[in-house]
This record gives structure tokens, sequence and C-alpha cells, in this order.
């Protein structure tokens, strides 16, 4: 008797476990938002590489989450806030074909006012228009990064802008302008940075508008991030309340 009753109550309880036709089931609390979420976070992950040629997913997945950890926003606030970055406020980064034109660099730039003097320029990278920046080391002395070199410094004469360019002093101190450019003159020899969307450190690989920015940042305390994102691009030194324009191309 014993034996029956416990078949019979196996049996009860196999039936309760099987799905029934036609009948809808709701998830696990949780488990289909968190589903969504990282759907979400992989397909902003999969954009911001594409407008940061150069970077791969797993390295771009690493920076979203460094970012979320250090601000306490979650992945996919953080990719979102650096996807609006690199895309809505015009003239950041405009998405060109590939075979698109490229910003023409046939004006020189010419020597600067001041040591710690910056500039901007319209440039492209693999069809994404992210621009261009560089410092002046010395008023006849550039410190800048590119893919090809990383970052070096270059007398004026072989720096090259294009039509929209901007060269422009720090509203600052000569003393804190001489720091930066002092500064700058140590990041030379680094590699190149293709990651523009989470760039705001000065370890590591650096690119242009990482060099500038960190001088600056880390020498004096001036923060030339016109916007305060994860990224810090060369139009947000362009249009920092900081930098002044005083020659245009």
């Amino acid at each position: 008797m014993k034996i029956s009753r416990m078949i019979g109550t196996v049996a009860i309880s196999l039936v309760l476990a099987l799905p029934l036709p036609g009948v809808a089931y709701a998830e696990p609390e949780g488990v289909s938002s968190a589903a969504a979420d990282d759907s979400d976070v992989s397909a902003l992950i999969v954009e911001l590489v594409e407008r940061n040629p150069g970077t791969s997913y797993v390295e771009m997945e690493q920076a979203v989450k460094d970012a979320a950890l250090e601000t306490g926003a979650s992945a996919t606030e953080v990719a979102r806030e650096a996807l609006s970055e690199a895309g809505d406020p015009p003239g950041f980064v405009q998405i060109q074909p590939r075979s698109g034109a490229k910003p023409k660099a046939d004006k020189r730039i010419g020597t600067a006012r001041n040591r710690g003097d910056v500039f901007y320029t319209p440039s492209s990278t693999a069809g994404v228009n992210h621009g261009h920046s560089g410092i002046y080391s010395y008023t006849t002395k550039i410190v800048e990064a590119d893919p090809s070199t990383g970052v070096v410094e270059r007398w004026y004469t072989a720096v090259k802008v294009a039509s929209g360019a901007h060269k422009q002093y720090v509203s600052t101190s000569q003393a804190n302008r001489n720091k930066a450019a002092d500064r700058a003159r140590t990041y030379r020899g680094r590699s190149y940075n293709y990651n523009f969307a989470f760039n705001k450190t000065a370890n590591g690989s650096m690119n242009c508008s990482q060099v500038v920015w960190a001088a600056y940042k880390t020498a004096t305390g001036i923060d030339l991030d016109s916007d305060g994102g994860h990224g810090v691009y060369p139009s947000d030194i362009r249009d920092s309340k900081y930098t002044v324009s005083y020659q245009r191309f």
C-alpha cells in the first residue's frame, strides 16, 4: 500500500510539472529583462566599434564595463551615453561613405602665439570624421598622435590642416600653458589609441585629443572636455570654454 501511494504521488508531481498546451507561462522575474539588456548593450557596443575604427568588440566591451563600474551606471546606460556623444552633436562625428570625400589637409598650420596653444582640424579615419587635435610644445613644434606614428613631436612645417581648422590658445596663465606643453612631450613614443569613446586617461596608448586633454588635465587641472562625457573628441576641445580661436582656415 505504501509503495502504491508513493508511485501515485510521483505520477501526480510529474503531471503538474509538465507544461500544458495553450497555456502561457510567465518568465521568472528578471530573466527576460536581463536578456533584453544583454542584447541592447551588445548592439550598442557593435555600433561604438563601427564609430571607432581600429577598435575591437572585446576592447570596447571592457571599456564599457570599466566605465559602468566607475560610475555606478549600468553597462547599457554607459554605452548609450557614449554612442550619443559620438554621434548626436553636430560636428562631433560625421559618418561618411567609405568612398566619400576626405577632408583635404592642404594648408600649412604655421607657428603658434604661445607654447601650449592647440589646434583642431577636420580629419577622418576609415570614413569617420573624428577630427584631429594637437598641441604646440613650442611655438615652432607640435605634439600630436596619429595611427601611423603614435604620439610624436614635429616641426610646424610638417603639419597641414584642412578648411574649417582652428588655431587656439587656452585661457589660462602662460605658466600653465608651459606645464601642459612640457607634459605633452612626455607622451612622445606612446602607441596610438583608436578608442575615442573612452579615452579620458593619461595611461597607455593615446589618440590626438587624448594627448591634448591629458596634458592640460594632469599638468594644470584644466579640463578641456566641453561636454564631460566618457570620451574627449577633438571638437570637444575646440568648443571648450577654455579655448579661444585666433586663426581659422
